[in-house]
C-alpha cells in the first residue's frame, strides 16, 4: 500500500467516526427533546469522549508514521540517485579509457636487450626487484630473472 492510499484510508475512517458521532448527538437531541430527560448517562459521554480522544491520538500518530516513511523514502531516493550519477560518471570513465586504448598505435616492444641493460644499470645503482619493477613495469619476478640470467652468463664467461 502506498502512502496516498493510506490516507485516503484513514480520512475516509476519520469521516466515518464523524458521521457516528453526528448520528449520536442527533438521536441524544431527539430523545431529549421527545423525553425531556437526558437518556445518557454520563459514563456513556464519558466512553464517547474517551474514544474521541483515542482515535484523536491514534490518528496524530499513524500521520507521524507515515512523515517519518516519507522521509525514509526520500532519503533512499537520494541515496538511488547519487549512485546512478556515479555509475554514470564510472561507465563514461570507462569508454573514454576504451576509446583512448583503440586509438593509441600498436607500441612494438622495445628491444630485450635495452629492457635488460635497464634492468641490471638500476639493480647496479641499489634499487630492489620491487623499484624496478614499478619503474619498468615488469613484474618483480621478470626482474630477478633478469638479473639471475645475466649473474650466471657472465659466471660462464669467465671461465
Amino acid at each position: 500500500m502506498t502512502i496516498h492510499n493510506l490516507l485516503i484510508i484513514q480520512l475516509v475512517l476519520d469521516v466515518a467516526l464523524l458521521v457516528l458521532i453526528g448520528a449520536f448527538f442527533w438521536y441524544v437531541g431527539r430523545s431529549a427533546k421527545r423525553d425531556r430527560t437526558p437518556s445518557v448517562a454520563k459514563e456513556e459521554v464519558t466512553a464517547l469522549r474517551d474514544l474521541v480522544n483515542e482515535s484523536q491520538r491514534l490518528s496524530t500518530q499513524f500521520v507521524e508514521s507515515l512523515e517519518e516513511g516519507r522521509k525514509t523514502l526520500k532519503s533512499l531516493a537520494f541515496s538511488l540517485d547519487e549512485k546512478e550519477r556515479r555509475l554514470r560518471d564510472l561507465v563514461e570513465r570507462a569508454e573514454d579509457l576504451l576509446r583512448r586504448l583503440d586509438e593509441k598505435p600498436d607500441r612494438p616492444f622495445p628491444p630485450a636487450e635495452d629492457a635488460y641493460g635497464e634492468v641490471l644499470r638500476l639493480r647496479a645503482a641499489g634499487l630492489s626487484s620491487q623499484e624496478i619493477a614499478g619503474r619498468l613495469g615488469l613484474t618483480a619476478g621478470e626482474v630477478e630473472l633478469i638479473t639471475r640470467l645475466r649473474q650466471g652468463g657472465d659466471t660462464k664467461e669467465g671461465s
